[in-house]
């Protein structure tokens, strides 16, 4: 199914405004939901519906998700859930930025509810590659999140959250997700370049102690930054990037 079909932009539009809107209770299990028993929740055509699944993705502390995926046949979506329309449209405006420069999952719609988005497959994410490696990144993995940064540099567009689980795979090629805490930069800053990579080094360092230094990430730093890396001890590390607490919720860390 093509995601710009007008028809495909009606079952969007149902999808956000019925999955949050009051009706999350059918998912509250965290596994697949089918709705072929709920259709009058959902206006459209009940054979349609049969089909439809809306999933809880992303679980974030001890809330309940914000984040899911909606399928209807072969055709598969992002949901974020935003309270406030102006921080949906100002993540949305951000993310789009540098989605059409291929680096960033595509934005569909944009309501009261939150954000439909591309579903990236196969979404790995950089933290599931560290845990499989023992907190290692090779070499070729590291020129990729260079590369990155770069590139979301010469947007301006600063993502300010080295998260891992921020940098997912799209077929072979690494992309950022999660905006929320984006804000538009000058390019010449290098934000990405240098804070994200140095953030990014500290939190690897921090999740995984016995992991080798990632060199590529490091030396591609100014002297002062590879010396607060050197430097840092590791609650220091977490607070330079403000991620101790947040990944603790994510369950990355071991609470204290």
């Amino acid at each position: 199914m093509n995601p710009w079909d007008e028809k495909f932009f009606s079952f969007l539009k149902t999808i956000m405004d019925t999955v949050f809107s009051g009706h999350n209770i059918y998912m509250r299990e965290m596994k697949a939901q089918n709705y072929a028993n709920n259709a009058e929740l959902i206006k459209i055509d009940p054979e349609r519906i049969k089909s439809l699944r809306v999933r809880p993705l992303l679980k974030i502390g001890t809330e309940s998700s914000s984040v899911y995926t909606a399928t209807l046949g072969d055709a598969s979506v992002v949901l974020k859930k935003i309270p406030s329309l102006s921080d949906a449209k100002k993540e949305a405006a951000l993310q789009h930025k540098a989605a059409i420069h291929g680096i960033a999952p595509m934005i569909f719609r944009v309501n009261k509810s939150g954000i439909c988005m591309e579903h990236i497959q196969p979404g790995t994410t950089l933290y599931a590659v560290l845990q499989k490696n023992k907190g290692n990144l090779s070499e070729h993995t590291q020129r990729d999140l260079i590369r990155l940064f770069k590139k979301l540099d010469r947007c301006g567009v600063a993502h300010n959250d080295p998260n891992p689980l921020n940098f997912v795979y799209k077929g072979k090629k690494l992309i950022a997700i999660d905006f929320g805490m984006a804000q538009l930069v000058n390019p010449a800053d290098k934000k990405n370049e240098q804070q994200m990579t140095l953030g990014l080094a500290l939190m690897i360092r921090q999740i995984f102690p016995s992991s080798l230094v990632p060199r590529v990430l490091i030396e591609s730093l100014p002297a002062s930054f590879q010396t607060i890396y050197k430097t840092a001890t590791e609650e220091q590390a977490a607070a330079s990037v403000g991620q101790l607490r947040r990944s603790r919720k994510r369950g990355l860390l071991p609470p204290k």
